[in-house]
């Protein structure tokens, strides 16, 4: 297999990927936590809902989405542990550090591209009953004034773009706002920058996490066909 020069080689490869790992883990980790924590969609969104007596489907939705969220930030949390765990099996020519990063890497793998499909998914079913939702807050002036807190905590003014002018016209958008985007497309901004960031970066992470595998598989038979003296 591989030695000397090789050897090395292998293990800055190793290293490194690893330290990719450590590194999109903390991005996957912070945005999906930022994501799930942000109470504009936590609070805001469910109490919005439940204020205006919908149904139990609508909540359904807003949890689903949430909870692939949980699962992205668990997956974070186990990266920066894996990564960690294959820096120093690199390092220190570990084989039981080795083979261990390189099935729970495995594992991770398969859920994390479980995870990201899944929310991708229920994205566009999310914002389906959004925007469900505000056409029905438009209805009638108590359900638009039930509105006034969505447009003061996301900045937005109308429930969407064709009850914008509306929204307007009976002056039922904060002053302030007249001039922003309507909220759907506020929601839907938001909703959409945050999946991108972690469609990428989770792409990214799993061609990264595929290499890992391979150049530790490599280093750790590398490792025993050198002797009893690289064995844990």
């Amino acid at each position: 297999m591989v030695y000397g020069c090789g050897n090395q080689l292998i293990k800055f490869f190793v290293f490194v990927s690893n330290f990719l790992i450590f590194a999109f883990g903390a991005v996957i980790f912070s945005v999906s936590l930022w994501a799930n924590l942000d109470t504009k969609f936590s609070v805001h969104l469910r109490q919005y809902f439940e204020t205006l007596n919908l149904s139990d489907s609508y909540i359904e939705e807003l949890a689903k989405y949430q909870a692939s969220l949980w699962v992205l930030v668990a997956i974070g949390a186990l990266l920066l542990f894996v990564g960690f765990l294959g820096c120093c099996g690199a390092c220190n020519e570990n084989c039981v550090l080795l083979s261990l990063y390189g099935i729970i890497l495995f594992i991770l793998t398969l859920i994390q591209i479980g995870a990201i499909v899944m929310a991708l998914m229920s994205r566009p079913e999310f914002e389906e009953i959004i925007m469900k939702a505000l056409k029905y807050s438009a209805e009638n002036d108590m359900r638009r004034r039930q509105l006034l807190p969505i447009e003061e905590v996301f900045q937005c003014c109308g429930a969407t773009s064709d009850t914008k002018e509306m929204f307007k016209n009976l002056n039922e958008c904060p002053e302030k706002y007249v001039d922003n985007p309507d909220c759907y497309t506020v929601i839907t901004d938001l909703i959409s920058q945050k999946s991108e960031v972690l469609a990428v970066v989770g792409l990214l992470l799993i061609i990264i996490q595929f290499f890992g595998i391979i150049f530790s598989c490599v280093l750790c038979k590398a490792f025993r066909e050198r002797g009893p003296s690289y064995y844990a």
